[in-house]
This record gives structure tokens, C-alpha cells and sequence, in this order.
């Protein structure tokens, strides 16, 4: 039964849709700290879009101080992942549910919406499962999250 909606969800998938998102997400850096507008940007496309699909949304802001993390980033050149020290971090992770899912056990699905290098197309696919999902009469109990700051940790 599972493998059967899996196929069907597969077939209905819009390539477009995911080429869109793609664009739409990859097309300048972003990042709370180094680019906030384009964070706030690809932020409020990934709202609209859920709202657009029939989920509710809750943004989950946070604000860590003294958090040990890892960094990506050394003078624009991508490099190993480093422990660091944060004294601060201020973000917000996206939560997303169909309504009516509440009481039931969930599956929860993520994608980090913090950068454009390594997960423009993981933000996309999970657009693209809300969708089809959204669409369905009777859709299994589903959790999308979209993650702030996962490199940093």
C-alpha cells in the first residue's frame, strides 16, 4: 500500500515545479548571518507555497547563545567542517503539518533552507512532497520541516 502511493506520488510529480523552486531558491546566496533579505526571501517562497498546498505553517524562532557548531565557510572557499564556538545565534526552523494530522503518529521529513550551495534542491523536494500530499484525500500523517543554520549546528 505504501509502495503503491510512493509510485503514484512519483509519477505526479511536476519536474517544472521542482525546476522553479530550484531557481527560485538558488539564485543568490543566503544565510541569517551573511544574507539575511535572501533568507527572509526564500523563507517567505517556502510559506507561501506550503500555505498554497493546504499546510499550516508555524515559524519556531530560536536564539542560542555560547552553542558549539561547525562553520562551512573560510573567506567565500568552502572547507572541512571546523568546530567552533558560537557566542550567538538567531534563526528560525519552519514547521508544517496538514490539518487534521495533529492526533496521529507522524513521519517527519527535512530539508536545511540556510544555504543555497547544498540544499536548493532538498527545499524544493520537500515543496514538491507537500503538494502532492496536500492533494491527496486521505494523506498519511506527514511533518516537513525546514531547518535554519544546520551548518553552524
Amino acid at each position: 500500500m505504501v509502495l503503491a502511493l510512493v509510485r503514484e506520488l512519483n509519477r505526479r510529480a511536476d519536474p517544472r515545479r521542482l525546476r522553479h523552486d530550484v531557481e527560485f531558491l538558488a539564485d543568490r546566496p543566503r544565510s541569517r548571518t551573511r544574507a539575511p533579505e535572501a533568507m527572509l526571501r526564500a523563507e517567505a517562497h517556502v510559506m507561501r507555497e506550503l500555505a498554497a498546498a493546504g499546510w499550516r505553517t508555524e515559524r519556531q524562532p530560536f536564539d542560542v547563545r555560547w552553542r558549539l557548531g561547525g562553520t562551512d565557510r573560510q573567506n567565500e572557499q568552502a572547507i572541512a567542517l571546523q568546530l567552533r564556538l558560537h557566542t550567538r545565534l538567531t534563526g528560525a526552523n519552519l514547521v508544517a503539518g496538514l490539518p487534521g494530522a495533529d492526533d496521529r503518529p507522524t513521519v517527519v521529513v527535512g530539508a536545511h533552507l540556510d544555504t543555497v550551495d547544498d540544499n536548493a534542491s532538498g527545499v524544493a523536494a520537500l515543496l514538491e512532497i507537500a503538494r502532492l500530499l496536500g492533494g491527496l484525500p486521505q494523506p498519511p500523517a506527514v511533518t516537513l520541516l525546514f531547518f535554519d543554520m544546520e551548518e553552524l549546528g
